[in-house]
């Protein structure tokens, strides 16, 4: 039986250069879209291909930080399309909240509305309204 390929070369064999930059995964891909990995044994698991290209060109990523598309595209490994950030921080990128609405939202956190009651008056939950606050002005 021939050896299985080292994972760097199962990931080069099945990405695509595109005319945009991207370097488009097209092996398997996750329910949440994203391109996905078995790793080598001993103890194979399942990783995202993105994180994956992003060590190997670049370092280690460690596992309290996201890696973010800059070019929005879930499927690309380029490299120089890719950024490291902290959870919150990818969270924001993924945010549609303009710098008037985010302004209101700090408001009304510093006069003590409830972050349920902020959430609703902007359309979304007091989750997504408490990271805005941390990762934006670090308030909570």
């Amino acid at each position: 039986m021939p050896a299985r390929q080292a994972i760097s070369e199962r990931l080069y064999k099945r990405l695509k250069r595109q005319p945009d930059g991207c370097v488009i995964w097209t092996g398997a891909i996750s329910p949440n879209g994203y391109g996905t990995i078995r790793t080598d044994s001993p103890n194979p698991k399942t990783i995202y291909v993105h994180r994956l290209a992003y060590e190997l060109a670049l370092g280690e990523i460690t596992e309290k930080h996201d890696v973010h598309h800059k070019c929005e595209n879930k499927l690309c490994c380029n490299p120089n399309h890719l950024k490291i950030c902290t959870r919150g921080e990818h969270m924001w990128n993924h945010t549609k909240y303009d710098q008037k609405q985010i302004a209101d939202i700090i408001y009304m956190y510093k006069r003590g509305v409830s972050l349920r009651g902020i959430g609703r008056t902007h359309g979304t939950d007091h989750k997504m309204i408490k990271r805005i606050l941390e990762v934006h002005h670090n308030l909570t």
